[in-house]
């Protein structure tokens, strides 16, 4: 019996590890895939138009308003000034609705533009699957270079600041400069939520501002 248990544990365990990691997006060296993403405003979003013009940091993430998803998209905002100074654009993409997204965007004051992939066709396109069995979407960032090259991808669903910090310290060797010296405009979260906070921090050199004092 314990030797079927073990065997049992063992499979379910490679049944685990290949679903989570399988369909993690494009690996990095591939061309971006030329989507066109609609902005919860109903604004077309197609990426060909920042090619040879600005890169792009394109973040995944599961579910409006669940606290990882919201403290992700908060760290990114508190970091938003960092990557345009690295004329870099940041875009923020999960399955909700547009309404969910407006409401979203709204209640943390999030200064870049957030799109609704409710076909998952954006997601196809960068051969995302889904975490945990398929019953949760992936937490999945790309960085892109101006050439629309992947130059960066992290993919990881427990540690939000590491997004933020793997997708700047890629923008900061794209541009050949660091972001520390940028000026730092204040940045005001609607929700007044206390909840987003996050208590490990990955051991990366990139600084990002985490609101913490």
């Amino acid at each position: 019996l314990f030797v079927i248990s073990v065997r049992q544990n063992f499979y379910i365990y490679i049944l685990f590890v290949v679903t989570v990691y399988m369909g993690k997006g494009l690996p990095t060296g591939s061309i971006a895939p030329l989507s066109k993403l609609q902005s919860f405003s109903g604004e077309e979003i197609d990426l060909l138009d920042f090619r040879g013009k600005k890169n792009l940091v394109i973040f995944f993430y599961p579910k409006a308003f669940t606290p990882g998803c919201s403290l992700e998209n908060v760290l990114f905002a508190r970091n938003y000034y960092k990557f345009t100074g690295l004329d870099t654009e940041v875009i923020g993409v999960s399955g909700d609705d547009m309404e969910t997204q407006e409401k979203f965007a709204t209640c943390y004051n999030l200064p870049f533009t957030l799109c609704c992939d409710t076909k998952r066709e954006a997601a196809k396109d960068f051969e995302i699957g889904k975490d945990f069995f398929g019953l949760v979407g992936s937490r999945i960032t790309f960085v892109i270079n101006k050439a629309g090259v992947i130059v960066e991808k992290y993919h990881g669903a427990i540690i939000m600041k590491a997004h933020v910090q793997a997708a700047l310290k890629a923008v900061e060797k794209i541009e050949g400069r660091s972001a520390s010296d940028l000026p730092t405009p204040l940045y005001v979260d609607n929700s007044n939520s206390t909840t987003l906070t996050e208590e490990s921090s990955p051991s990366q050199s990139t600084s990002i501002d985490d609101g913490s004092v």
